[in-house]
């Protein structure tokens, strides 16, 4: 039986179907790159882990059988005037805090979530739960949409 064959059989007998689909590609790049072994089945490994935990997401989500998928920004406020939307946000991630993993996108500093939020106290606690044990990754440049609204006016 070909090597290849034999692989492709064994990583479905392993149940490992994105290492499959992917694995002769990966080998490819590292030959012509020159990479070793290792770094090669690291990535196919990578690969695989993200692929499965997207899957894991899926099916949750397919099995909490939500009419539809919203973002916070999808969220009309306007249609409940009365709404706090800064203790909306604020219970949200009290519930979510250290339960799981959150991605928070922004363009404004911490000291300018006051002016948005409105509430010093609120900001201040709701900051304190993003942050621990946080990463926080602070880019420096002009943000994609605005190149890219720049580059259609200049076109």
């Amino acid at each position: 039986m070909e090597a290849n064959a034999l692989l492709e059989t064994n990583l479905r007998h392993l149940r490992l179907s994105t290492f499959k689909q992917n694995y002769a590609a990966f080998a490819e790049d590292a030959s012509r790159n020159n990479l070793d072994h290792a770094r090669c089945l690291l990535a196919l490994a990578a690969v695989e882990i993200t692929q499965r935990q997207q899957d894991r997401i899926a099916c949750r989500i397919k099995a909490a059988r939500f009419s539809a998928l919203k973002e916070m920004a999808d969220f009309e406020f306007s249609a409940i005037p009365r709404l706090d939307k800064a203790q909306v946000l604020f219970t949200f991630c009290s519930e979510l805090n250290e339960r799981v993993a959150m991605i928070v996108n922004t363009n404004l500093k911490f000291a300018d979530w006051t002016r948005i939020l409105g509430e010093e106290k609120l900001t201040a606690a709701l900051l304190d739960r993003l942050t621990h044990h946080a990463r926080i990754l602070g880019l420096v440049g002009e943000p994609y949409r605005f190149r890219e609204r720049m580059a259609k006016v200049v076109a």
